[in-house]
C-alpha cells in the first residue's frame, strides 16, 4: 500500500514536470526549482511524516531526483512486475486489502462507537453490526455479500433513475458462519435482510393538481440556480407520489424499527425524508388457511367447468335437451355455453346498439391508460423523459385517461333515463324516487372507485 501510494506521487511529479516543460515552450516565464520544491513540500512531508522509510524509498525528495529517479523507479516497477509470479501477485493484493479494510473499519468503529450512544436500537441490532464489522475487517466472504447486495449511488439521477435495488437473492441467501474454534464454530450467527428504504427531500403539502411539466411554486425561484441541487427542485414535483428506492442488505438481527432509529439519526440535519417500507428475510413458503381456501375454491369452480362441459358436450353430439334442472344448473359452468355468449354480437331491436361502440372505445382506453400508468415508475431509468414524451399530441391518450372512465356516466345516465321510462309505460307502477335514489348512489360510488384506482394505483 506504501509502494503504491509512493509511485502514485512520483507520476504526479512527473506529470507536474512534464506538464512545465510545455509550459515554457509557451510562456516567457519558466516555473522555477524552489516553486516545484514547495509543492513537493505540501505534499510528502504529509504523507512521510506519518510512515516510517519502506522499501528504499527516501523522505526527502528533490525536484532534481525526480527527474533522476523516475527511470529506475519504471525500472524496478517493471522488474518486480516480471518477477512475481501469478500467486504472489494475489497474495500480494490480498495483504493490501487486509490492511485497507482494517484501516477503514478502524475508523468506522471509532464513529460508531461515538453516535451509536444517542440511537435507540435493539441490543441484538448492535451484536449483529458488530460481528458484521469484524467480518469486513477480516474481508470475510460473508460480510462483503451484505456490501455487495446493498445498492450503491443511483445512475443517472440527474436524468430521472431513482432505484438502486441491489441484489435480494444474493442478500436473503447471505449467511454468517462463526469460524472460531469453541462450541459454537461453524454455526449461523444471523443471516441477511432486504430492507426496501424509500428517500423523498422536503416537500410542501401535496395539492389536489400540479403539473409535471412545471415546478413547484414553493421551489420556482429556487430552481432558476445553477448548481445540481436547484437542478434537482425542478422536477421535485415527481416525488409527490414517487420516491427514491435504496435496498440494503443488513442483519437479521435488526428490526425495521431499529433501522428507521438509524436513518433518523443519518437525515435529521439534511432534512431528509427516509422511510423503510419493509425488510424481508429468506422463508419457506407455507400455505396459510387463507391460501388453502382460496385454492379449494378455485379447484371446485374449475371441476364445475369440467363437469358442465362434459354435460354441455354430451347433450350437444346426442341432440338431446337438458331437462332436468340439476344438469341446467352444471351446464350455467360450461365454457362452450359461456364462450356462445361471450361472442354473441346479436341485440334486440329496442335496445340502443350504438352505445356498444362507446363501452368498446372506453374500454379500450382504459386499458391503453393501465398499461402505461398501471406500474412501478420506480423500476425505470430516465423518468424526466416524461415531461418531453407527454407533449407528444398522439400521447394525450394517456396522459389524460384519467377522464376515461367518464363516459360510462354519461352511458349510466341514459341508460337509466331510457331503461325507467320504459318500466314505468309497460307496468304502469308508480316510479319510486327513493330506491332509485340509493340505486343510482350505489352505481355511482362503484364507478368513482373505479376511477380513483387509476390515479391511486400510481403510489
Amino acid at each position: 500500500m506504501y509502494l503504491t501510494r509512493k509511485l502514485f506521487l512520483f507520476f504526479v511529479c512527473i506529470s507536474f514536470l512534464c506538464l512545465s516543460r510545455a509550459q515554457n515552450d509557451v510562456n516567457s516565464d519558466p516555473i522555477s526549482t524552489e516553486d516545484i520544491n514547495s509543492i513537493l513540500s505540501t505534499i510528502l512531508p504529509t504523507v512521510e511524516s506519518s510512515t516510517p522509510q519502506q522499501n528504499g524509498f527516501s523522505s526527502e525528495i528533490s525536484a532534481n531526483s525526480v527527474t533522476e529517479s523516475s527511470s529506475s523507479v519504471m525500472t524496478t516497477t517493471e522488474m518486480e512486475t516480471t518477477t512475481l509470479s501469478v500467486l504472489q501477485k494475489w497474495q500480494k493484493f490480498e495483504k493490501m486489502t487486509k490492511v485497507f479494510a482494517k484501516n477503514s473499519i478502524k475508523n468506522v468503529m471509532a464513529g460508531l462507537i461515538e453516535g451509536s450512544g444517542n440511537l435507540n436500537v435493539s441490543a441484538s441490532c448492535r451484536r449483529d453490526v458488530l460481528k458484521l464489522l469484524i467480518g469486513l475487517r477480516d474481508i470475510k466472504t460473508w460480510a462483503f455479500s451484505f456490501i455487495d447486495a446493498s445498492g450503491k449511488i443511483i445512475d443517472g439521477m440527474l436524468q430521472g433513475t431513482m432505484s438502486s435495488l441491489g441484489e435480494y437473492d444474493q442478500c436473503v441467501n447471505t449467511t454468517a458462519v462463526d469460524d472460531k474454534r469453541g462450541k459454537n464454530f461453524g454455526k449461523a450467527m444471523f443471516v441477511g435482510q432486504y430492507c426496501a428504504i424509500d428517500v423523498k427531500p422536503p416537500l410542501p403539502a401535496k395539492r389536489n393538481y400540479y403539473k409535471l411539466n412545471e415546478p413547484l411554486e414553493e421551489l420556482r425561484e429556487f430552481s432558476k440556480g445553477g448548481n445540481v441541487i436547484n437542478e434537482a427542485a425542478k422536477t421535485a414535483q415527481f416525488f409527490q407520489f414517487l420516491s427514491m428506492r435504496y435496498g440494503i442488505c443488513v442483519p437479521s438481527g435488526c428490526s425495521p424499527a431499529d433501522i428507521q432509529e438509524a436513518l433518523n439519526s443519518l437525515t435529521k440535519e439534511n432534512y431528509i425524508n427516509a422511510t423503510v417500507k419493509r425488510c424481508e428475510l429468506k422463508q419457506d413458503y407455507e400455505y396459510t388457511p387463507l391460501i388453502i381456501g382460496v385454492m379449494t375454491a378455485m379447484c371446485f369452480f374449475g371441476f364445475m367447468m369440467l363437469v358442465g362441459s362434459l354435460i354441455d358436450m354430451y347433450h350437444y353430439y346426442a341432440e338431446k335437451k337438458i331437462a332436468s334442472m340439476p344438469l341446467q344448473i352444471l351446464v350455467c359452468f360450461s365454457l362452450i355455453s359461456n364462450f356462445k355468449k361471450f361472442v354473441n354480437t346479436k341485440t334486440a331491436s329496442d335496445k340502443l346498439s350504438c352505445l356498444h361502440g362507446f363501452r368498446f372505445l372506453s374500454i379500450t382506453w382504459i386499458i391503453l391508460a393501465h398499461t402505461y400508468l398501471n406500474i412501478n415508475f420506480q423500476l425505470f431509468r430516465g423518468l424526466r423523459k416524461a415531461i418531453i414524451i407527454q407533449q407528444d399530441p398522439f400521447f394525450q391518450a394517456v396522459v389524460n385517461a384519467s377522464v376515461a372512465v367518464d363516459t360510462f356516466f354519461f352511458m349510466g345516465g341514459l341508460l337509466v333515463c331510457y331503461v325507467t321510462v320504459n318500466v314505468i309505460r309497460e307496468t304502469k307502477k308508480p316510479f319510486n324516487i327513493p330506491v332509485y335514489i340509493v340505486h343510482r348512489l350505489f352505481r355511482i360510488g362503484y364507478a368513482i372507485k373505479s376511477k380513483t384506482y387509476i390515479y391511486w394505483r400510481v403510489d
